[in-house]
């Protein structure tokens, strides 16, 4: 007849914890078992009903594992009154101790009793003094043992109470794994056992902490705290388990795909939108391990786990306003990837100078890829938007029968930080006619000439190196928009100027909106 060998999962620790992004974690455990010589039915009990049968790996080192292995899961039953075994020797322990207390406070109490009937017996002098140091040293004695003996019972009452928080049956763990082991000998064997349970994934955040400098002695910092924040109500403890972290899947089942073929055909004009090549990015198969981490003790819960602290050197700040819209410069980063790992899409928490600034969506980012993000707004940076009312005249080289009118607006911008700003963007919108009648001309900056947006870059404007213009380049055909690149010194004041001159006939009445 077969030995048969129970162990109690939720008594013991697991080895190791691989949890994945798309969902699912492998537990891994190292268990060691009594067996008696020949056949042995080994059940392993409180396992997750999460526990997905196939991916069960069961190894054994110095027995034979004969039969099948089998898992099941059944509802929870009724066992309020059940204590595991480990629970029982920590009561039986505080029991022994709690005896211990009791009897030593019983020698105290006879103690003092002798020292009352003493006194009522009338003894000399010599017999006092003997009784005293005695009783002063007896009782000092007896006194610091019941002391000791308390504070084992409160340690043993703590432990219990810890014990019973941690290994008391969840609704979770009614799974179990059968199988039949044979051993040579009378004596213990070691297995090793793995598993993927279901209720468990992690999703990637990030902290981008930047400190920008405001004085020309100190360079701005850029630093990424990458975690993950990880999810698990497998009913199972991760407490102090070694944990690592992939991006991957856990079960491989892929197949090859179909290659379809191709075919060239008479077909309508392209719809607006339709692409001829679609780029597909994969995120890549990465693993992390997570060092001396003291996971959670709770069987269900929430958690961040920091994979990382990178410092960029690579980085670069530049600062962009639409005064139109906003008179606020806002500061802008761009961050060239060069971390052990690459950036997964998730969001990252976004902190200039200590100050938490927004919380954004981090793009998928490879290795040696940059990335951008917003620092919000500048205080140190003013930008004044002036916008002046038209002038209507009829315009040179026309008839009456035409009339100009001129706009023009001004954007100042001061720079009150204590450094230089290398590059700051603005922006203006200049309107556009869809009719042949109505014709707009900028006339402010010079040299920019809009037949010609396309293939024109920037041009200098009053003569200055650091003071550029272009049509804003922004995806579409038709440019509505300028752009300044310019330069500006800690306390240096620029003022911006944009103008343009709308010719119609007299006779025709328009009117200018917001796209």
């Amino acid at each position: 007849m077969a030995h048969v060998v129970v162990y109690d999962a939720s008594e013991h620790h697991i080895h190791g914890v691989l949890v994945s992004r798309l969902g699912g974690a492998r537990i891994s455990r190292k268990i060691q078992l009594e067996l008696k010589s020949g056949p042995n039915e080994v059940t392993i009990e409180s396992l997750p009903n999460s526990l997905q049968s196939r991916t069960i790996s069961l190894e054994s080192a110095g027995s034979t594992i004969t039969g099948d292995v089998r898992y099941f899961s059944s509802p929870k039953k009724d066992d309020s009154q059940a204590q595991s075994p480990a629970l029982e020797r920590l009561l039986k322990r505080k029991r022994i101790v709690e005896a211990e207390r009791n009897n030593l406070q019983r020698q105290l109490s006879i103690l003092d009793g002798c020292g009352d009937s003493l006194h009522m017996r009338g003894l000399d002098t010599k017999e006092v003094d003997e009784f005293l140091t005695m009783y002063s040293s007896r009782s000092r004695r007896l006194q610091l043992d019941v002391l000791a003996a308390e504070e084992k019972i409160d340690d043993l009452s703590k432990e219990i109470t810890h014990f019973s928080a941690r290994h008391s049956r969840s609704p979770h763990l009614n799974g179990k794994i059968t199988f039949t082991t044979s051993a040579e000998r009378d004596g213990p064997a070691h297995f090793s056992i793995s598993y993927v349970v279901q209720d468990a994934h992690w999703t990637p955040r990030y902290d981008l902490r930047v400190k920008v400098s405001n004085n020309e002695k100190s360079r701005s910092t850029f630093r990424l705290h990458y975690f993950a924040s990880l999810r698990q109500s497998s009913g199972e403890t991760w407490e102090n388990v070694p944990l690592s972290l992939t991006t991957g899947s856990l079960v491989d089942g892929y197949t090859i795909p179909e290659l379809k073929g191709q075919i060239i055909e008479r077909n309508a004009a392209r719809t607006p939108g339709e692409t001829e090549i679609q780029n597909v990015t994969h995120v890549l198969d990465d693993t992390y391990t997570i060092h001396s981490r003291a996971l959670s003790e709770a069987a269900t819960y929430k958690d961040n786990v920091p994979i990382s602290v990178t410092d960029f050197l690579d980085a670069s700040l530049e600062w962009t306003t639409i005064p139109q819209q906003v008179s606020q410069a806002i500061i802008l980063c761009r961050i060239l990837n060069t971390s052990d790992y690459q950036l997964l899409p998730g969001q990252v928490d976004i902190y200039r100078n200590r100050t938490f600034v927004s919380a954004a969506a981090m793009p998928l980012c490879t290795q040696s890829e940059h990335f951008n993000c917003s620092l919000g707004t500048d205080p140190h940076v003013a930008v004044t938007y002036h916008s002046f009312p038209g002038s209507v005249k009829v315009p040179p080289h026309s008839g009456p029968a035409s009339l100009m009118t001129s706009f023009r607006r001004a954007i100042t911008i001061v720079n009150r930080r204590g450094n230089a700003i290398p590059k700051f963007t603005i922006k203006e919108s200049v309107p556009t006619s869809r009719d042949p009648e109505i014709k707009v001309n900028l006339t402010e900056p010079a040299g920019l000439d809009r037949g010609m947006a396309s293939q024109q870059g920037f041009v200098h404007v009053g003569g200055s190196e650091h003071l550029k213009a272009r049509w804003a380049v922004d995806g579409g055909s038709s440019k509505t928009a300028v752009e300044w690149s310019c330069h500006l010194n800690a306390g240096q004041t620029r003022v911006l100027n944009i103008a343009w001159d709308v010719v119609a006939p007299a006779s025709l009445n328009w009117t200018r909106r917001t796209l």
